[in-house]
């Protein structure tokens, strides 16, 4: 996981403008949408026809099950389905995960404004996305919209699970990923 939110920590750093933005908010921007940005990576790893998850480590809905409740398995299938039907490019991906990261309505921000500007040309970035692939932008970004409330739907169930992994004994090894689930709980 540390990896992962490493790698985040680059990318982000790399949206235009976002490192204009203060330490504070760029923090508070990371810590509320982890979930969602690896998500939208890693349902291209999900068969929810067979139940599993295929990457380093491969898992069966039965083993997730064991981890993680129900309900959150569930969703997981359920909304790696609806993204696989949209069929996003990895340009699309790339950018979507620049919009999510954006959202100023998850956390306390001292400079929301800057953070929408930067949110508006990240759409106007999918925009010409879906005009060069042939695609209404319109239509493209209200699938894609929706399908990201879904994904939001399941960041709150993510909650729970953070407050079960950080009692984990080996967490106190990964201090960058405890940091990052404390704050987004």
């Amino acid at each position: 996981m540390e990896l992962e939110l490493t790698k985040m920590v680059d990318f982000v750093r790399s949206i235009p403008m976002f490192t204009e933005l203060s330490v504070s908010d760029q923090t508070a921007l990371i810590k509320s949408s982890h979930f969602e940005f690896w998500f939208l990576a890693a349902h291209k790893c999900i068969n929810p026809s067979l139940r599993v998850v295929v990457g380093v480590r491969d898992f069966h809905e039965a083993e997730i099950k064991g981890i993680v409740r129900k309900d959150f398995t569930e969703n997981l299938f359920s909304v790696a389905k609806s993204l696989l039907a949209l069929n996003l490019t990895w340009e699309e991906i790339t950018v979507v995960r620049g919009i999510v990261v954006t959202f100023t309505d998850r956390c306390e921000l001292e400079e929301p404004e800057k953070v929408e500007r930067i949110q508006s040309r990240l759409i106007s970035a999918l925009r010409i996305l879906a005009k060069r692939n042939k695609q209404d932008p319109d239509k493209r970004i209200c699938k894609i919209v929706d399908r990201l409330t879904a994904l939001r739907n399941m960041t709150e169930l993510t909650h729970d699970i953070h407050k079960d992994i950080l009692t984990w004994p080996l967490m106190k090894d990964y201090p960058l990923a405890l940091d990052v689930l404390q704050g987004a709980s």
